[in-house]
This record gives C-alpha cells, structure tokens and sequence, in this order.
C-alpha cells in the first residue's frame, strides 16, 4: 500500500485521486462519499474490481470534507488557506466496516489535526 499527503496553501496543488489511479492504469469500480462522524467524511474507492481499496479526503485545521468542491471553495471564500490531501491505497479490498483500516484512517485524522493545530499555535507565537 501507500499513502500520500500533500500539503497546500493553493487549491491548484490538490486534485481527485482517482484520476491518479486511472492514469496509472488501475480501474475505479466504485467511488463513495462515507460519513465517518457529523464533520468528517471521506471518499472510499474500490480498484480492479474490489482487489485494492483507496480513502482519501481533504483536511484543515477547521474541518474536514470528501468533497474537491468544496475544498475549492473555502480556499476561494479564504476561511481555510492550508489544506492537506490524504490518500491511503492498500493492497488488497478493505472497509471501513473492518476495524483494522478504519482505525488506521482515524489515528491518521487525528495526527493531521494535532500537527496543523500546533502549526497554526506556533505560527501566532512569532
């Protein structure tokens, strides 16, 4: 598996991951928006016919969407300028049902959420 994060003050920097995997030859079989909680969701992808999965979504530091739209416009709105994509592709057919990935998509949440609120906390200290 893999995972990918990109960090960005610029909308132009992110883009829809599964464009990626088509590039790259792989075929999106399904494409589905998943409420993890009332503020986060994420996108869930199932490749080559269920044989890998791929979760990716959009974070700041005030919130988290599925949506490239949307990401696209808070950055034009200015309320959130930095922005992370994360994209988590296994191996093998996994859900969010299974506690394992699932766990493994929340811990990753929370990390990100921990590192951009110290980011933003010592960028106001200088």
């Amino acid at each position: 598996g893999s995972l990918l994060v990109v960090y960005s003050e610029s909308w132009q920097a992110h883009h829809a991951p599964e464009l990626c995997l088509a590039a790259h030859g792989y075929e999106v079989t399904s494409l589905e928006s998943v409420d993890l909680t009332a503020r986060w969701s994420l996108n869930a992808v199932d490749i080559d016919g269920g044989k890998q999965s791929a979760f990716y979504w959009f974070q700041s530091r005030q919130g988290t969407t599925s949506s490239l739209l949307e990401r696209f416009r808070r950055d034009i709105l200015s309320q959130d300028k930095r922005w992370v994509l994360v994209s988590v592709l296994f191996d093998s057919g996994m859900s969010l049902e299974e506690s394992e990935p699932r766990r493994f998509v929340e811990l990753l949440h929370e990390s990100l959420e921990l590192a951009m609120t110290r980011l933003s906390t010592e960028e106001a200290k200088t």
